[in-house]
């Protein structure tokens, strides 16, 4: 037993060797077994890349669900020009994150398989003996034995396929960073203009033109040279491409920068690599943009067909969203809510969640005068967008006064209002409130929250 567990040892981390190990009890260690030790094209990163893997996955998975709160943020709590640059960041980062995960899984499991082989070929270095099966089953066998591929051999491929897909992993991770820190030094620009209340719209425009005055005369050089590049060497053409494509390179921007996925598309029919790597891209796009809307809205799978459609303005439903003890906690807060269906005191507490890309520019243009800073610090703003929900208490107006406040679970700014209901009788209600900004093209039932509650 002793000299079993030596013997796994040095074979899964060949360095011990160094070490030159012996046990005190007569038996060799692997070093003195030249047939148990490792294949000598065996990659020689691969317990670097079992220490990464090993290192980082749980932390890479956890990272997921903190970047999707952080997109999260990004849509509650700015405006809309903001918000978009922040969620683009976040979808680069949440890529690059979850490829990183997925590559770190995908080679645990396949250095495992080859850990699998290695340790079986040196337990039983005669491979597979065919003789066993051939009593039992002599024509599968017969096949089996004439197409098997030698246990050295399948342990050279496995080894190859885990550190191919480590290598490809990083690079496909490693293509986010330019398009993040270009748009993340939009999503600075960006914060700081919303903050100073400087025109947003007029630094967008002015950074995107001139992101294209750097971009353009690169991607047009590049096809260039891959469409008509042979036929143009050593004319004018040729060396204007040349001089374009060698200022690029010196600033970082060429077929080098990516050094890993310039080895192995290098190694693969050009076409379909680069096809399988566009598919990859848009799959995993496609799956962190679905995670962040699913966790920004509600989700109806359609298999309920005796109940209501779950939407928020739903009639005989309790939508959840509309109440704080049953509402997702680290979803976006986008409805205004009570805290519970039940309400049993003499006030009923409501919040209305401000978000930014929905109600400034429909503010704006409702009450104009209220959106000046002095206006705004005076309470004039709580006023006008008290005005605009129109709130009604089983169908009756019901005027309210707005609290500018903080929702202490989400930390969505918003106002709250205290509504007194000791006067109602004890049974169901309804609050409605406008919901905005309101879009003349929706139904009049889908304009208004309905927030449904008892009194006991």
């Amino acid at each position: 037993m002793l000299s079993t567990r030596l013997i796994c040892r040095n074979t899964l981390h060949p360095l011990l060797d160094s070490v030159s190990i012996r046990v005190f009890t007569g038996m060799r260690t692997m070093s003195d077994t030249p047939e148990h030790e490792l294949p000598k094209r065996t990659t020689p990163t691969w317990d670097m890349e079992l220490l990464i893997s090993g290192a980082t996955v749980f932390g890479l998975l956890q990272l997921t669900g903190t970047v999707e709160g952080w997109s999260i943020w990004a849509i509650s709590q700015n405006e809309m020009a903001v918000q978009q640059a922040l969620v683009t960041l976040f979808l680069y980062v949440q890529f690059s994150v979850l490829v990183l995960a997925a590559t770190f899984v995908l080679h645990l499991l396949m250095r495992g398989y080859w850990v699998a082989l290695v340790g079986l070929n040196s337990v039983y270095p005669d491979g597979i003996r065919w003789d066993q099966f051939r009593l039992r089953a002599p024509i599968g066998t017969e096949i089996g034995e004439k197409h098997a591929v030698p246990i050295p051999d399948l342990i050279e491929r496995a080894d190859n396929r885990a550190t191919w897909v480590f290598g490809v992993g990083f690079a496909v991770a490693l293509m986010m960073v330019g398009p993040a820190v270009i748009v993340g030094f939009l999503a600075v620009l960006l914060l700081v203009a919303q903050h100073q209340d400087w025109p947003m719209d007029l630094i967008a425009t002015v950074y995107w033109w001139t992101l294209a005055g750097i971009g353009v005369p690169l991607i047009l050089a590049t096809w260039l040279d891959a469409t008509i590049g042979k036929r143009i060497q050593g004319t004018a053409i040729g060396t204007v491409i040349r001089y374009v494509l060698g200022l690029y390179q010196r600033i970082g921007l060429g077929r080098n920068q990516n050094p890993l996925l310039a080895i192995a598309v290098s190694h693969m029919p050009t076409r379909w690599a680069m096809a399988g790597i566009s598919l990859l891209i848009a799959v995993v796009m496609m799956i962190v943009a679905t995670g962040i809307v699913m966790r920004a809205s509600v989700f109806d799978n359609g298999a309920f067909d005796g109940l209501p459609k779950r939407t928020a303005y739903a009639d005989h439903l309790l939508f959840d969203g509309h109440y704080a003890d049953r509402r997702n906690q680290d979803g976006v807060v986008v409805s205004p809510f009570i805290p519970s269906p039940l309400v049993s005191g003499k006030t009923l507490r409501l919040f209305v969640p401000y978000r930014p890309r929905n109600l400034n520019a429909a503010m704006q243009a409702h009450c104009p005068e209220a959106m000046t800073e002095t206006a705004r610090n005076q309470g004039e703003g709580l006023s006008c967008l008290a005005r605009m929900l129109e709130p009604r208490l089983d169908g009756a107006p019901q005027p309210v006064t707005l609290i500018a406040a903080t929702d202490p679970d989400s930390q969505q700014r918003g106002a709250i209002a205290f509504i007194d209901v000791r006067n109602l009788s004890v049974g169901q209600h309804e609050l409605m409130l406008r919901r905005l900004p309101v879009d003349p093209d929706q139904p009049e039932a889908e304009t208004w929250h309905r927030i449904e509650f008892w009194r006991e």
